[in-house]
């Protein structure tokens, strides 16, 4: 089994790391507006304030609420979501692997093949990427190695979103509740994990290009590559 801090191998480990690390955040977000704002401070109250767990006394409400929000984020997979929203994952896949795709097999992307690509974008993820790809370990064609790589690098740029969106919300609430300073540095740690995705989002690009090397490493591979392209 996949612990939060080893490479993760499969998307239900991707999803754990995400729920590990968002509940973490959300235990600090809960904090912090406990601290500022009242009435949700009463109503946390109202829970018993620690339970004796194997002799341990833990705080019951702030790590409750946390844990509503890291459950409720899984059951919606609210890094889909997100994606969904900005088109992470939908740019990602165009620009970054089969734009690439089709200028190493077919050469320059006319309009016409862009415009095709995009509207096809599932398909030949399918068909060109996640046929060699794959993180199944039955079905992987190029070296797991850059598949793990990949999918492990994917599941930090989630976590970290996910966190992100959590402290933006609650830096949104704390300004509205006029709880300015906590507010503005929650901000500044908002715009430290926005540089942060960045540098994870160019580590993505650099992780699929070597992804895109190993597939079309093979003529054979890149002939039936190359056909897909072709048929559009």
């Amino acid at each position: 089994m996949t612990t939060d801090f080893t490479r993760t191998e499969n998307y239900s480990s991707m999803l754990n790391r995400i729920a590990v690390f968002n509940f973490l955040v959300s235990v600090l977000a809960v904090y912090l507006l406990r601290s500022r704002i009242k009435s949700l401070d009463m109503l946390l109250s109202r829970l018993p304030e620690t339970v004796e767990i194997i002799g341990m006394k833990l705080s019951v409400g702030t790590p409750l609420l946390a844990l509503l929000v890291a459950v409720l984020s899984r059951a919606i997979k609210l890094h889909d979501r997100l994606s969904d929203l900005f088109r992470i994952r939908r740019n990602f896949d165009i620009q970054e692997i089969l734009i690439p795709m089709a200028q190493k097999t077919v050469g320059p992307v006319s309009d016409h093949l862009a415009r095709q690509i995009e509207r096809y974008r599932e398909h030949l993820m399918g068909k060109v990427f996640y046929e060699f790809a794959s993180s199944s370990p039955n079905r992987a064609v190029i070296d797991p190695h850059l598949i793990h790589n990949a999918l492990d690098q994917w599941s930090w740029f989630w976590a970290f979103f996910e966190g992100v969106t959590i402290l933006t919300s609650s830096c949104l609430v704390l300004f509205l509740a006029g709880a300015f300073t906590v507010a503005l540095i929650i901000l500044a740690g908002i715009v430290a994990g926005v540089i942060l995705l960045i540098w994870m989002r160019s580590q993505c690009d650099k992780n699929a290009a070597a992804e895109i090397a190993a597939i079309l490493a093979s003529p054979e591979r890149k002939d039936k590559i190359t056909e897909v392209f072709r048929a559009l």
